[in-house]
């Protein structure tokens, strides 16, 4: 289901050091040539998409644009970005890194800090799932940044925000772009994840020594 609603911070690592097996098959970030099919996949600098999209706009546009941790990518996460990529040619995420991640995701008492899983791994992740074109990290805790550098068409979130809750909507509505509101389909989170886990190890816990003294 559809709603409609009519910052160069990026982390320094090299792309062969997140596709250590198949580098040779994928130019590293530093040899990057603008004119590089966006259908294959890579982790850009934002000057690197920037030149990218320029160089070739038929091939992006409409982007579709969305942010987010993507800590535990589970089902809901895959759903989401497919649907996301279905309005309109490519797909680019604007990946929080991890210190983003510490000032939006604070500590709660008994879980793990977050992020769980490193930036560079999330990255590899996100750009190995066939509905995304692009990833760009951003170390700002909102993506606007982002947003006016790229400029996106299309604006997309879960459902579960609204457009007055969305700290990025005057920048996508300040040129014209369009927010649309993606229901996820299957309702999970990586909150839910590890709260699951948590649990599932207490009851390990109380049944381990009850065991032991049979």
């Amino acid at each position: 289901m559809l709603g409609f609603l009519g910052g160069n911070s990026v982390s320094n690592f090299k792309h062969n050091e997140l596709y250590p097996s198949f580098a040779h098959d994928r130019p590293p970030v530093s040899d990057f040539k603008p004119s590089f099919d966006p259908r294959t996949v890579l982790i850009y600098t934002l000057e690197h998409l920037q030149q990218a999209i320029a160089a070739n706009p038929e091939a992006w546009r409409p982007l579709v644009f969305t942010n987010g941790c993507f800590d535990l990518i589970h089902v809901g996460h895959v759903r989401y970005l497919e649907t996301a990529q279905k309005l309109g040619k490519t797909l680019v995420i604007g990946l929080n890194s991890d210190d983003s991640v510490r000032q939006i995701k604070t500590p709660k008492a008994g879980f793990p800090l977050r992020p769980l899983i490193p930036e560079n791994q999330r990255a590899e992740v996100l750009a190995a799932l066939r509905s995304v074109n692009g990833v760009v990290l951003f170390s700002e805790t909102t993506a606007n940044n982002l947003i006016e550098a790229l400029k996106p068409e299309i604006y997309v979130k879960g459902g579960d925000y609204s457009v007055e809750s969305l700290p990025e909507s005057p920048s996508v509505l300040s040129y014209g772009g369009q927010i649309r509101l993606v229901q996820v389909e299957v309702p999970t989170s990586t909150t839910g994840i590890i709260e699951r886990i948590l649990m599932g190890h207490s009851q390990t816990q109380k049944i381990v020594p009850s065991a032991t003294k049979q």
